[in-house]
Order: structure tokens, then C-alpha cells, then sequence
């Protein structure tokens, strides 16, 4: 039985994204504590939460835990504590670094804590006589959108005079983009296969580019298809969208579906 090009059965492409990105998104969520107030966002990104005080007056210029001279300041801290929150949701590394001045702490510590989910895990003390800067690669357990940072004693007996200073509190957060590819059925006669790459999740920080290419399935290059390849330049924002468009070559011959990836 004959069959004509316009009788033969649908190519079927099936497209699996694998591809580099270039250029990841750095954002960072930071306080310098440069004004008397809890909700002071001094980084790319927002906090989700202010401040927030238990045990005190929760006020950035009064009680044992405030704001003055530029840093957090946390004084006969017995009982008092205080968290902020943030999203980190998305992102694939996130580092916390922290400057502190220790010289007035009479012996007492302070803790920092990250919140996993459930409960507060101490990831850094500061039990030293001594200025300096804590740095720590956060643990998965921690990367998440309810994340939060809290600072607490892990002594006791604090005097009226015992006192840590806390500054530049960030988290440097390193966000991949991620795209979404659609699956694409034409026939062979069509032509061209057109297919839409959708940048998805959350905004990148600037531009970023990607490089793609085609390879076969039961598709074969130069006989069912013309191989591509190049590179889709995304503006950074949710929801930019790019095409790649891929030749199909028409023959006589009566085929199955055919199938190749990018």
C-alpha cells in the first residue's frame, strides 16, 4: 500500500533540558544596622520578617537587646533573645557571615541559631574575649522558605555591664535559574518544530545566557531533522521566555513516530 507524505504517522519529540547555565544568580540578605530599626533590609533581597525581641521591650532603641552605634548590641541577656526570618527557598548554596566584638562580654557567650523546621540548632559561639567575623556554609537542613536566624545566650548570669556586639549580618544566597522546556508533536510535513524555554522559580539577579544543542533519539540529524544548536539569552526575570527552532525534513518513506532530545 502506497502512502503519501501527508498520510505518514506523527514525529513525536520528546525534549529533556540539559543545559549549562552561565553566570549564577548571587543574592544576599543583609543588615548593617546603620538606623535604629528593626526592619532595616540592606542587601538585594528583603528579610521576610522584622526583628523580633522576646523576653524585652522588642524596641530597636531601648531594653537589654538593641540597636546603637551601627550594630546590634546584646547586654544582661539572661532570659532575652531575638530572631528574624527569611526565604531562602531556591537557592543552592547560602552563606552566613556575621562581624562581632566580644571585648565587654565578662565571660558570658552568645549563640547563633539557625532554624531547621522544627527547632533552633546552634551553628557558631561567640565565647572569646575578642573582635572578629563568623563565616558559615549553611547545611541543607537550613536552606528553606521558613528560615530564620536567632541570637541567644548559651551562658548564664549575665551582668548589667556584660555585653556582645553584633554587625553586617548576611546571608549570601547563590541561586541556578531554572528552565522548563515544552514536549512538542508536529508532523513531518510541518516543516519547523518550535519550542518555548520558560524560565521558572525566581527572579535571577541580572541577565543570564544558556547554551543548548539537539541530539538523536530514533531521529537521526541530517535524514529527520537538521541538528541546532546556539545559545537563549533570559532577561533574569520569571516568566521570560525563549525559543528554538528546529528544521524538519520531509521524505517519501512511511516512518513510526520518531522522537529526538535538546
Amino acid at each position: 500500500m502506497q502512502h503519501s507524505v501527508s498520510d505518514k504517522i506523527r514525529f513525536l519529540f520528546f525534549f529533556l533540558l540539559v543545559l549549562p547555565l552561565v553566570g549564577q544568580a548571587q543574592e544576599t540578605f543583609l543588615d548593617q544596622f546603620g538606623s535604629v530599626s528593626y526592619n532595616n533590609n540592606d542587601g538585594t533581597q528583603n528579610f521576610s520578617s522584622n526583628w523580633i525581641e522576646y523576653g524585652d521591650d522588642n524596641s530597636a532603641n531601648g531594653g537589654t537587646i538593641r540597636i546603637t552605634g551601627g550594630y546590634l548590641r546584646l547586654r544582661n541577656i539572661d532570659s532575652d533573645w531575638i530572631e528574624r526570618a527569611l526565604d531562602l527557598s531556591g537557592a543552592s548554596t547560602v552563606t552566613l557571615t556575621l562581624d562581632y566584638d566580644a571585648t565587654s562580654r565578662g565571660g558570658e557567650s552568645l549563640g547563633v541559631f539557625l532554624w531547621d523546621g522544627s527547632s533552633y540548632q546552634l551553628v557558631a559561639e561567640i565565647n572569646s574575649n575578642a573582635t572578629g567575623t563568623i563565616s558559615y556554609n549553611l547545611d541543607p537542613t537550613f536552606i528553606r522558605a521558613d528560615a530564620a536566624i536567632a541570637f541567644s545566650t548559651t551562658s548564664g548570669n549575665w551582668g548589667n555591664g556584660d555585653e556582645i556586639q553584633v554587625d553586617n549580618v548576611q546571608f549570601s544566597a547563590i541561586y541556578a535559574p531554572f528552565l522548563s522546556i515544552d514536549d512538542v508533536t508536529v508532523n513531518e510535513g510541518d516543516g519547523t518544530a518550535t519550542f518555548t524555554v520558560t524560565h521558572i522559580g525566581t527572579n535571577a539577579s541580572g541577565p543570564f545566557t544558556v547554551n543548548f544543542n539537539t541530539s538523536d533519539g530514533t531521529a537521526t540529524a541530517g535524514a529527520d531533522y537538521t541538528a541546532v544548536s546556539g545559545t537563549l539569552s533570559f532577561n533574569g526575570t520569571v516568566g521570560d521566555t525563549e525559543q528554538i527552532v528546529v528544521p524538519i525534513l520531509n521524505d517519501s518513506n512511511f516512518e513510526n513516530s520518531e522522537t529526538f532530545t535538546v
